[in-house]
């Protein structure tokens, strides 16, 4: 991930929302109950990875057979948002984590069907650093910071080997995150000097230089998040141009974070229509 430390708290924040709805079939699980559902965590480790990169929510609707023992079986997808970016392999690759309660007959567990939608989420966006209100650099610091800077990697880093976008996007995908990259590299480290001279001596610049020491963690993460506030700021924009770029390409409707829901479900105590007035329906001229 490009940044980790923006994005890290917010993909464990990620929620699993799992809105059932049936069918006519008698076989369909009514209102079922969840024994178990992916935890943030499994959630944040199938997240696909460009989705990440341009800060796009997502999710699947699937369908799978109930077996005996609560357990998902031969699971598919009947749609999922945004088109294109993985969100529905990634919820597939969850579905070893959900356990449903099994229906019940006569007292005896049956097969069945279920039909669920899982929500990928990032959670709310941190809130932005308060501006640095320590004294700046010396122009020696910054000197020493640059030189720090420069023995890193950097960008553009090379491109993870799967972005977990459909296979047809893959190559476009790819050269757009290196075109960027290799756009911002230098800004990105100009603020990264920046943000490690404001935090370090000068003595600890000058070893850091030389490779006695790498960068020691800060005790304060509010005054290292204030500390980079340029170099966040350059991190968010990296992402809006990824944005901006994957929908000029591939059209606004698939960045399309939720789909809108049939009006029986967002209308507040009005049910679904049962299966015989939706077949009467259908038979009227």
């Amino acid at each position: 991930m490009p940044y980790p430390h923006v994005l890290m708290s917010r993909l464990l924040g990620a929620l699993c929302l799992a809105a059932l709805t049936s069918g006519c079939a008698s076989s369909v699980i009514q209102n079922p109950g969840w024994t178990q559902i992916p935890s943030p965590y499994e959630m944040g480790d199938v997240y696909p990875e460009f989705a990440t990169q341009i800060d796009m929510e997502g999710g699947a609707t699937l369908r799978c057979a109930a077996v005996t023992e609560g357990r998902l079986a031969d699971c598919r997808v009947l749609k999922a948002w945004p088109r294109g970016l993985g969100f529905d392999r990634a919820a597939l690759a969850l579905t070893p984590r959900f356990l449903i309660q099994p229906r019940l007959v006569d007292g005896e567990a049956r097969r069945a069907r279920v039909q669920f939608t899982v929500h990928f989420s990032l959670g709310p966006p941190p809130a932005p650093p308060a501006h640095w209100a320590g004294a700046e650099p010396t122009p020696e610091a910054l000197a020493l910071a640059r030189t720090v800077v420069a023995r890193w990697p950097g960008r553009p880093t090379p491109v993870p080997a799967s972005l977990d976008v459909d296979a047809d996007r893959q190559r476009w995908v790819a050269s757009v995150i290196a075109q960027v990259d290799r756009d911002l590299d230098a800004g990105m480290r100009e603020v990264a000097a920046l943000g490690l001279a404001r935090l370090h001596s000068r003595e600890m610049l000058e070893m850091l230089t030389v490779g006695q020491r790498r960068p020691p963690e800060s005790s304060d993460p509010a005054r290292q998040q204030s500390a980079n506030d340029r170099l966040i700021a350059l991190e968010n924009l990296r992402a809006a141009r990824l944005r901006q770029a994957y929908r000029d390409r591939y059209g606004r409707s698939t960045l399309v974070s939720l789909p809108i829901p049939p009006r029986w479900l967002s209308r507040p105590g009005h049910r679904r229509p049962g299966c015989a007035a939706r077949k009467a329906s259908r038979r009227r001229p």
